[in-house]
């Protein structure tokens, strides 16, 4: 990943996509590290399972398993749920189930922040609408680029990068 300087000069040089339904999804990277965690720990939770039911139904073993297959679903459901939809015929954003109209959003800033329990800098988009709400994006897409590019077109004088 770039700086997040380099990333923002890079921004200049990107052009806005103009189509009307633009979907963004998570990128590789991210889909193989919660692909590369999340199926070892569904299979290792069905060992678990398993090795409990041969132990004549070792509740121990069963509650391990069902642990670690909850934890493996848990990650797998990250890559599909994160997802990131622009309308621009109908002028909205939409994260995950919050929807965002562009007229309804009075400031947006593009910055570096720590989010989750990591404690890892991501880019994220802040978002603060017209009735006060705070909206944080982090942007762990494909085509972030292209997506900050449109969003800047579209929102103008709305819009600041915050470094």
């Amino acid at each position: 990943m770039f700086f997040f300087e380099d990333f923002v000069k890079s921004l200049d040089k990107t052009q806005a996509n103009s189509e009307e339904f633009q979907k963004y999804g998570v990128e590789f990277s991210k889909i193989i590290v919660w692909l590369g965690t999340g199926i070892p720990l569904i299979l290792l939770g069905l060992l678990q399972i398993y090795t409990g039911y041969l132990k004549n139904n070792n509740l121990i073993y069963i509650l391990i398993g069902c642990g670690l297959i909850f934890l493996g679903l848990k990650h797998i459901k990250t890559i599909f749920s994160y997802k990131i939809i622009l309308n621009l015929k109908e002028k909205n954003l939409t994260f995950q189930q919050i929807k965002i109209e562009f007229s309804e959003m009075e400031r947006c800033y593009l910055k570096e922040a720590v989010v989750g329990k990591k404690g890892r800098l991501q880019i994220i988009l802040r978002v603060i609408t017209k009735d006060k709400r705070e909206i944080i994006i982090p942007l762990i897409m494909r085509k972030k680029r292209i997506f900050i590019a449109t969003i800047r077109e579209i929102l103008k004088d709305r819009f600041e990068v915050e470094c």
